[in-house]
């Protein structure tokens, strides 16, 4: 099975997306499935069966979703930019941010896909992994 892997960039850093780098670890480290129900609401409709989340050139960790679906009304009220929302089965935090272009990976504000060499080439140095199942 050829997975879909896709880079994700964050440039939001207002209050419905992440203010900080700290605001997106917490939501890796289990605030996907404690605060948003394992709905990973975005604004673009490309698939992925993993999605790895960056902000300011650094890869935080990555989402290993189920499938995904059009958004509903309270997705919409809760980020009123969405096109998509993932279910997500699990979440995965980085020990170490990986500086995505030491990996000539960029251009993927809008997301970019990236094949299993890359994938495996960030979690190498990613320096360890946690892993977040649904609570």
């Amino acid at each position: 099975m050829v997975r879909k892997i896709l880079v994700y960039g964050h440039g939001d850093k207002s209050a419905s997306g992440f203010e900080t780098p700290e605001a997106l670890v917490q939501y890796l480290e289990g605030g996907i499935f404690r605060d948003e129900n394992g709905r990973y609401r975005y604004s673009q409709t490309k698939s992925a069966d993993i999605i790895v989340l960056a902000r300011d050139g650094l890869a935080f960790g990555h989402f290993e979703t189920d499938e995904a679906v059009p958004p509903t009304r309270a997705d919409r009220e809760a980020y009123p930019p969405v096109k998509k929302v993932y279910l997500v089965r699990k979440s995965v935090r980085y020990d170490d941010p990986v500086r995505l272009s030491a990996l000539d990976i960029s251009n993927y504000q809008f997301g970019r896909y990236i094949d299993e060499h890359q994938f495996a080439e960030i979690l190498k140095l990613a320096g360890g992994i946690h892993e977040f199942p649904p609570a």
